[in-house]
Formats: structure tokens, C-alpha cells, sequence
């Protein structure tokens, strides 16, 4: 807080969460199904935003509440066995957040007249660079990091052998508009609003007693680049730093179990 120099607390977060569905199984027991209905209303949800910090004065990352938050989705999985060692699952998630209420601080650059806005206050980020911070309500954004679909799709076999058990995967997964934003521009523009895919494959070894687990992995296979966060200062300075996800990745696991 700008005025009592102290670093400001955010509390815990408080949610109901409401669901009703079904399950069933189908198809001589090959086919099982489970489509869920929720609500979650969340009171205090934690969220990051960008703050000026008492003690350094600098710009920096910083947890908040927003009042009142709800996610209302339904999600469908389902796993279905064709032929005798082949499972197939697909999964489908459909996501609505909104905010009800979320009061924030803006951080902005002083206008021509060098005098902050009404309801704002002057800061100095160091460097005798000025700004103002302005008390803001953010209710008519979207919930950050809350994909509002996700797709889910995985082939896996099962090979018995007389050296051990072999297992092939092959998954492919897509999350649709995420938005990893921070402050208000970087949110209100879309800049981290970003489709996340990946294609990944697994082939694992097991003992014929179940003692050692090799596993041979290869994680985004196609080798997409997608923004995961970063450093959003869209407001005060227009720029926005960014994170991308983790290129095409091979690699192997070993583990033993006495």
C-alpha cells in the first residue's frame, strides 16, 4: 500500500463446488462413460496481478483477491476398449468463467499534464520515472488460465511378452484461449491469450515381476510454440515480456521398485 508503506495480504481462498452426473459402463463392460455438470463458485480467489512494492518501489508481481469468481463447465470422459490389449480414451472439458467482482490498481504513465487522474496516486518507480496508480474495476474480464476448452485424446496397448510387458502411448491434448495475462492492457489485448497443443508419445518396459520400469518418451512432437506467461507491463511501459513452452523433447526414465 502506497500509503502505509506496507506490503499488502490476500487471503485464503473459499470455494463451493456443485456437481451432478452419471457414470455407465456399456458393451460387455468395453465401454465406460462419466459426464459431469459443475458449478464452482469461489469467494476470495487468489489472483496475480502487478503492483508498486512499498519497500523497493519497483514494479512487481503480486497476489490479489478478486471478491467473487464462479466456473460453471461440464466435462466428458470416456475410455472404450475395441479389441482385446487396446484402450482409447477421450476427454472433453467445456469451460465458463466470470468475474463478479475484482477491484485492482492500475499502474499507468502520467498524462501531458504531469498530474495523476482523479482517484490515483503518484509514484516514483525509481529512476525519477513517474506514474500513477488508479484504483480500477476489472470484473468484465475473463478468469486468466482458464482454458475454455480441452481436448484430451490417448492410445495405449498392453504386449505381453516372455522378457517383460511392453506399452505404447500415443496422446494428443489441446487447451483452447488460454489466457496467462496479468495486468489490465495485457488482458483487455490478448497478448497471452494462446491455444496450447501437444503431442506426445510413451513406450515403457516392465519386468515380467513388475521390480524395473524403462520408459522411452518423446513430449511435443510437432514442436509447437505457444506463450505459457511472462512479464505483462502493458499498462506503464507497453512492452510484454513472454514465456514460451518447452520445445520437442526425447529423453528416458528408469526405476526400479524392492
Amino acid at each position: 500500500d502506497l500509503d502505509t508503506r506496507m506490503i499488502e495480504e490476500y487471503d485464503p481462498e473459499e470455494v463451493w463446488n456443485y456437481e451432478i452426473g452419471f457414470k455407465m459402463d456399456a458393451w460387455d463392460r468395453r465401454l465406460r462413460m462419466n459426464v459431469a455438470a459443475f458449478y464452482t463458485d469461489y469467494e476470495d480467489r487468489q489472483l496475480t496481478t502487478v503492483r508498486i512494492n512499498p519497500d523497493t518501489g519497483r514494479i512487481a508481481g503480486a497476489l490479489i483477491n478478486a471478491e467473487s469468481s464462479s466456473i460453471a463447465g461440464i466435462e466428458i470422459e470416456t475410455v472404450v476398449l475395441p479389441i482385446d490389449n487396446l484402450q482409447l480414451t477421450a476427454n472433453l472439458t467445456f469451460n465458463d468463467g466470470d468475474i463478479d467482482d475484482y477491484d485492482d490498481v492500475r499502474i499507468l504513465g502520467l498524462p501531458e499534464s504531469g498530474e495523476p487522474g482523479e482517484g490515483c496516486q503518484q509514484a516514483d518507480i525509481g529512476g525519477g520515472t513517474l506514474v500513477q496508480a488508479c484504483d480500477i474495476d476489472r470484473s468484465d474480464e475473463n478468469l486468466p488460465r482458464l482454458p475454455e476448452q480441452i481436448v484430451f485424446l490417448s492410445a495405449q496397448s498392453t504386449w505381453q511378452t516372455d522378457f517383460g510387458t511392453i506399452i505404447p502411448m500415443l496422446s494428443w491434448s489441446k487447451r483452447y484461449n488460454v489466457d496467462n495475462c496479468f495486468d489490465r492492457s495485457s488482458c483487455l489485448s490478448g497478448v497471452y491469450a494462446v491455444d496450447q497443443e501437444d503431442l506426445s508419445a510413451r513406450l515403457t518396459w516392465l519386468s515380467r515381476d513388475e521390480s524395473w520400469r524403462v520408459t522411452a518418451y518423446g513430449n511435443n512432437l510437432t514442436d509447437e510454440r505457444y506463450v505459457t506467461g511472462g512479464t505483462p507491463l502493458v499498462d506503464v511501459t507497453e512492452t510484454a515480456g513472454t514465456i514460451y513452452n518447452l520445445p520437442r523433447t526425447y529423453g528416458v526414465e528408469a526405476a526400479y521398485t524392492w
